[in-house]
């Protein structure tokens, strides 16, 4: 028992008011980055609301604006090689670059719905674009026509994801007049499309698949369906819901079959090392929705969200010491390690301020949460089991985070 409790507050020590490495990039614009692109570590490209679209080529440090060619919000862009990209949006909006997005040029404006949400190409002629409506257009030839495909559905088409030339998934939904997911599937090409069944009630927002038969969906809805991740190992037929979540999850990528991460509501971003077994918190650093994620190499990432909101790690967003990151946690936890109560301690905190304490166990998963004024609070973990638990502790936008050993 004692070298049980030794050995937890080692690791405790080591990670004791550790942050997540993912660092503030300069986007240079206060609108919403609706979806980012890497091609390679240093060149992406990133679409946003007005036609606006950001390009580096030098992993984020500088950005430039090349003229998109429309003033519509773009919502998606993918690129199926280094130089051919794609992006959709307002409008029935789809431009294309062949150049790695240094000029591009409108395909098709105007024609189908009003709204254009996802992309994906197979390869820099064939692909897919999804829309409201239901709507699933396909072009064989770069772009420069588009067959309509065959759903019939009418939510709200959000995302879609080819693991082959032939096998495509697309996922949405709607939230009004009530909450409705939607997942559909193809194995040929698009010309049908099948219902499968799910257990999510709310809009699916992302799919991702790392293999013909195993892919993930994240969505969310109202306060009775907040955010999910869900998995399936049999190519669609079945899913289970792997993490409920408290947040909106908006996007997900995967870099290697047992490697992803999911962001969301609220600057969420979830890990997973064991194929969506289990998923843990990483601290983003920021309150603004996170829409999106792009890992162009297994350790280097970009994610990026509301008001002009983008970061980067190029470390797999695993925690660093706080000295590392110049800053100094104000938070202090005793006794630790505990059985019955902590005292959590904001001495940087005025009294009289308002705050959220929420305890996490190592899975990323929310176990307690309790409001606070003053500058400190008092927390009964009694019903805890023995482990190590994280704390936030979230106040005016800042957040604190922590370590405890429930003994």
């Amino acid at each position: 028992m004692k070298k049980e409790i030794l050995l937890s507050i080692g690791m405790l020590l080591a990670g004791l008011n550790s942050f997540s490495q993912w660092n503030a990039l300069v986007s240079g614009i206060s609108t919403d980055i609706n979806c980012v692109f890497f091609t390679d570590v240093n060149k992406g490209c990133a679409v946003c609301n007005g036609g606006t679209i950001l390009k580096t080529t030098d992993g984020g440090l500088n950005w430039t604006t090349p003229m998109s060619g429309t003033s519509f919000d773009l919502w998606a862009v993918h690129f199926p090689d280094a130089n051919t990209g794609y992006a959709v949006g307002n409008g029935s909006t789809i431009i294309k670059t062949i150049n790695g997005g240094t000029t591009w040029n409108i395909v098709s404006q105007g024609t189908y719905t009003s709204w254009l949400s996802g992309v994906f190409f197979v390869n820099s002629d064939t692909g897919y674009v999804v829309g409201d409506g239901g709507l699933i257009i396909k072009t064989f030839n770069g772009g420069t026509t588009w067959i309509p495909q065959f759903t019939g559905v009418t939510f709200t088409i959000r995302s879609v994801y080819f693991v082959n030339t032939t096998t495509g998934y697309a996922v949405g939904g709607n939230n009004y007049p009530q909450s409705t997911g939607l997942i559909l599937k193809t194995t040929d090409g698009g010309s049908n499309w099948t219902v499968l069944s799910h257990p999510l009630t709310g809009l699916i927002n992302w799919v991702y698949f790392t293999s013909a038969e195993t892919g993930y969906a994240v969505g969310g809805s109202d306060a009775h369906n907040p955010g999910a991740i869900f998995r399936t190992i049999d190519g669609g037929q079945t899913w289970d819901v792997q993490f409920p979540g408290t947040n909106w999850l908006w996007s997900i990528y995967f870099t290697d079959a047992n490697t992803g991460y999911t962001v969301g509501e609220l600057g969420a971003i979830l890990k997973t090392t064991d194929a969506g077994i289990t998923w843990t918190s990483q601290e983003s650093a920021t309150s603004d929705n996170l829409w999106t994620v792009c890992f162009p190499k297994a350790d280097t990432a970009y994610t990026a969200g509301a008001n002009g909101t983008l970061l980067k790690t190029t470390n797999g967003g695993y925690p660093v010491g706080i000295k590392e990151k110049g800053r100094n946690s104000i938070l202090t936890i005793d006794p630790n390690p505990a059985s019955e109560k902590i005292n959590i301690g904001l001495p940087g905190f005025s009294a009289g301020i308002n705050g959220t304490v929420i305890v996490y166990g190592m899975d990323g998963r929310e176990l307690k949460k309790q409001t606070t004024e003053g500058a400190g609070v008092e927390l009964n973990i009694s019903s805890l089991a023995r482990g190590i638990y994280y704390i936030h502790f979230i106040s005016q936008g800042k957040t604190e985070t922590g370590k405890f050993i429930k003994e």
